[in-house]
């Protein structure tokens, strides 16, 4: 057996053990007490669905009149944007040290494939910023427009029945220039990224349930 073997394959124990689980849980589902609580559940999620749907049906009629308005950026706009991108990433990797030039470089050479499990094996999430001080911003302001932001994908992946999406990663810079502007401008950079789950075979012939790229823009 090889590491990914021992790492991801359950032992005959573990089977076992999974198995008087499973009856555990199958006999505990047919006691009337249960039967009791799943039909309470059922009726309290019924009624905090559509607790939910009046207030965001209620706060339809709050929003703001003026929308931000994505599509107003000419294609040529945006091609001039990324160009001009593109060419400052190259004088900030040509100001780099050597050997941190070449593994970039190299890096860039590498077919998709390679590039994805180069990033697998080296990422390592180390913060790169000082703390700011004295922030305007709270931690309850980003709550709240995390709860915006993740409750509108969920009402966008239903109203178009997206049905294969499982993780979406968004970001946007220099957000003050479109917040002075009441919508978005050319200097504020956005991307989006999206996975789904698929399946992928490993090595040991087994079938795995892995995230895969959907797609993203920018």
């Amino acid at each position: 057996m090889t590491y990914y073997d021992w790492l991801f394959k359950e032992s005959d124990e573990e089977k076992e053990i999974q198995e008087k689980i499973d009856r555990e849980q199958e006999w505990f589902k047919r006691q009337p007490a249960y039967k009791k609580h799943e039909k309470n559940l059922e009726t309290l999620l019924g009624r905090l669905k559509e607790a939910g749907k009046k207030r965001r049906e209620e706060a339809e009629k709050h929003k703001p009149k003026r929308r931000v308005k994505a599509k107003h950026i000419s294609e040529e706009e945006m091609a001039k944007f990324r160009e001009q991108n593109r060419l400052e990433k190259e004088a900030r990797i040509d100001a780099l040290p050597e050997p941190l030039r070449s593994i970039i470089r190299g890096y860039e050479a590498l077919p998709d494939e390679a590039k994805r499990v180069f990033r697998k094996e080296t990422w390592v999430y180390e913060p790169d910023y000082d703390n700011y001080k004295d922030p305007v911003t709270t931690e309850k302001d980003m709550k709240e427009l995390l709860e915006i932001l993740v409750q509108t994908t969920i009402d966008f992946i239903n109203e178009r029945k997206l049905t294969d999406i499982y993780s979406v990663g968004f970001g946007a810079d220099d957000l003050q220039s479109s917040a002075e502007a009441g919508e978005w401008i050319c200097s504020t950079d956005a991307s989006i990224h999206v996975t789904g789950l698929g399946k992928e075979k490993g090595r040991d012939g087994h079938e795995y349930t892995v995230c895969q790229n959907i797609g993203s823009y920018m």
